[in-house]
């Protein structure tokens, strides 16, 4: 069988079936997740061990801060390539303002916004004062503000809940102008459900506006909340590493990031003496399942170390210059290179992580939305 990226596509159109929803779900979830995954799955399956003598990397004591990396410096010669990061919301924002190129104020004014956002991603601020403290007209912080309105997680520094939703609609591949249009001028029904009542003002039918409420009630009201669990830590493993110095690169898949499985010997041997049926038969199932896990994280491996490949050669002066721009890949590049469409392209960039001398970054912002 070719198990690819294109076969679970075709296949997964024909019969989603319970292994083929396995390979996408390993394929989609973030390496950590991978790794609870994975240990849920041992637990159910005997058969399955690790390779070597391997721990989660999310065990290891050693741990940065994306802070404590020092963003511009050289840092990939003296770290763990397996390090934790503790990435704050803030500091995650201004990591995506340094990578950005800008000019000296606008970066002094996007740090200042930022280190006034709360921790559901809000603006907390007046924009005037902002203006004053500056000396510059406020159009100037309003074109920041718009700016870093274009950050991940989409709806971050809104300075309301309206702003907030209408940031992730523009941010949505199809917006929709209806949906625009509920929340600038019908909020407060969406929040009552006033299905009747908007209905009647936007002469829609009561039918397209569920529709619409069902739309805009997926959005996320706090996006910054994302990075805050109940220790107020998000830890993050990079699936792909950067090394490199003068015009020498080398962007690679982060064995750290792949949990290494194998096949207990014991039970291979057992199938080997006179059992029962029914043993045999529970045995040669479990060790099915053990393989194809296995072939599912070589999947994931495999595709990502074609990200990895990509990125080394469309992002190389990104990488190694201070002042390299980043270079977004269109979507129509990205399909055709690894020869699928966005349902699979989404699920395989999201909540991946790649590290280099500037920081840890979500491999997703290289591509185009």
């Amino acid at each position: 069988m070719d198990f690819n990226l294109n076969y679970i596509i075709h296949s997964s159109k024909l019969l989603f079936t319970p292994r083929l929803k396995q390979a996408l779900t390993i394929l989609e979830i973030s390496s950590q997740e991978l790794f609870d995954y994975i240990g849920e799955q041992m637990e159910e399956n005997p058969v399955l061990e690790f390779t070597s003598n391997e721990r989660s990397p999310y065990e290891n004591s050693f741990c940065k801060s994306i802070g404590e990396l020092g963003i511009g410096e050289e840092v990939l010669s003296s770290i763990n390539p397996s390090y934790e990061a503790r990435i704050s919301l803030k500091e995650y924002l201004i990591f995506q303002l340094n990578i950005s190129n800008v000019d000296s104020l606008t970066n002094a004014i996007g740090k200042y916004l930022i280190h006034n956002v709360d921790q559901n991603g809000y603006l907390t601020l007046n924009l005037t004062d902002t203006a004053a403290y500056f000396h510059v007209p406020i159009k100037k912080i309003k074109k920041v503000l718009n700016y870093l309105q274009t950050f991940d997680p989409s709806g971050i520094c809104a300075r309301n809940l309206k702003e907030c939703l209408l940031i992730q609609l523009r941010d949505k591949k199809e917006a929709d102008r209806e949906a625009f249009n509920i929340v600038k001028n019908h909020l407060d029904d969406v929040a009552c459900n006033s299905v009747d009542s908007v209905a009647q003002q936007t002469g829609l039918s009561a039918c397209r506006v569920r529709q619409l409420f069902s739309v805009i009630k997926k959005l996320d009201p706090k996006p910054g909340s994302v990075f805050y669990n109940v220790e107020d830590i998000n830890y993050v493993v990079p699936d792909i590493i950067v090394q490199g110095k003068g015009t020498n690169i080398k962007c690679d898949i982060n064995p750290d990031a792949f949990p290494q499985l194998g096949i207990n010997n014991y039970y291979k041997g057992i199938l080997e003496n006179k059992i029962s049926q029914r043993t045999r038969e529970f045995i040669l199932n479990r060790i099915n399942s053990g393989m194809w896990l296995i072939k599912c994280i070589e999947l994931r491996k495999s595709s990502l170390l074609k990200v990895a490949r990509l990125l080394g050669k469309n992002e190389k002066n990104f990488f190694l210059s201070p002042a390299g721009e980043m270079i977004k890949i269109s979507r129509d590049t990205a399909n055709s290179y690894f020869d699928v469409n966005d349902f699979i392209l989404d699920r395989l960039l999201n909540f991946k992580y790649l590290q280099f001398r500037k920081g840890c970054i979500e491999i997703k912002h290289f591509f185009e939305r």
